[in-house]
């Protein structure tokens, strides 16, 4: 399946034109360079951390967006940019699907509360694809309200920053809260675990994605006790056995036990509030 999906990514690289070709010229870089000096942190910083490495059309220009237009431009990371872009109509999801879709499935349904009714968090709705996967699939009557920056017509979706969603809600009407995203959503678990209506007993659900090269968010490291300058000195140093500084944080905030299961240095996270 993987295999196939590269060959038709790589095929779908192929028939399209150069950068050039779609107006990515001289003229283009140097504008990207002048306004990622003048925005330099990706959108998304508070929950990403990182700087800005794209300009990004808000409303893509094969969609009827303005190409030169600055309001129609905002920053972004690389990871963010190709979450984003993958989603859009005609970009590259026609290929990308939520990667073990199965799995994460089925590590819900194996600790879902025991109740007849759930009302459900999920902080990185997009199409909402493990959820409605797990309505079908049970007797159980689930609410999903999703977050997301993008509204899905049909669904109960709160359209805006996660970050400032968590941070503003009681969470003690959820008995699910879903962080399903790539990479470590460390800023959006910080706001879950620091929101004090939080209740005992919610489910909370987790990925936990750190590639070969990839960097821990610098306000975990420091939570867990490494100064600014050391992080600043060697970030991807102290990344190092990622998984493990994820559960000492869990730890200290007093999630005495997680259930895991490891595909490939992908984790899938379960934990119950305590």
């Amino acid at each position: 399946m993987l295999s196939e999906m590269k060959q038709q990514k790589a095929s779908h690289d192929r028939s399209r034109p150069s950068s050039s070709g779609r107006g990515y010229g001289v003229r283009w870089q140097q504008y990207r360079k002048r306004f990622l000096q003048a925005h330099p942190l990706c959108v998304n910083f508070e929950d990403c951390r990182h700087r800005g490495a794209v300009v990004d059309h808000i409303k893509p220009y094969n969609q009827g967006g303005e190409f030169w237009d600055p309001g129609n431009h905002q920053a972004m990371c690389k990871s963010c940019h190709d979450r984003k872009t993958a989603r859009e109509p005609g970009g590259f999801s026609r290929f990308h699907t939520n990667p073990h879709v199965d799995i994460k499935v089925a590590l819900r349904k194996n600790h879902l509360p025991r109740k007849k009714s759930l009302m459900v968090l999920d902080c990185y709705h997009g199409e909402g694809a493990i959820w409605n996967q797990i309505k079908r699939s049970t007797e159980k009557t689930i609410q999903v309200v999703g977050i997301d920056k993008r509204q899905i017509a049909g669904e109960l979706q709160l359209k805006g920053d996660n970050l400032k969603f968590i941070r503003g809600l009681h969470l003690g009407i959820y008995d699910v809260i879903d962080l399903d995203t790539y990479g470590v959503p460390y800023g959006a678990l910080r706001a879950v675990l620091g929101n004090r209506t939080l209740k005992k007993g919610t489910a909370v659900f987790l990925t936990f994605i750190l590639s070969i090269r990839g960097r821990l968010p610098p306000d975990m490291l420091s939570d867990l006790g490494y100064s600014r300058k050391m992080v600043r000195t060697c970030q991807a140093l102290f990344s190092k056995n990622g998984f493990d500084k994820m559960k000492a944080f869990l730890a200290q905030c007093g999630v005495k036990k997680i259930a895991y299961i490891n595909v490939n240095n992908k984790f899938y996270i379960h934990f119950k509030v305590e």
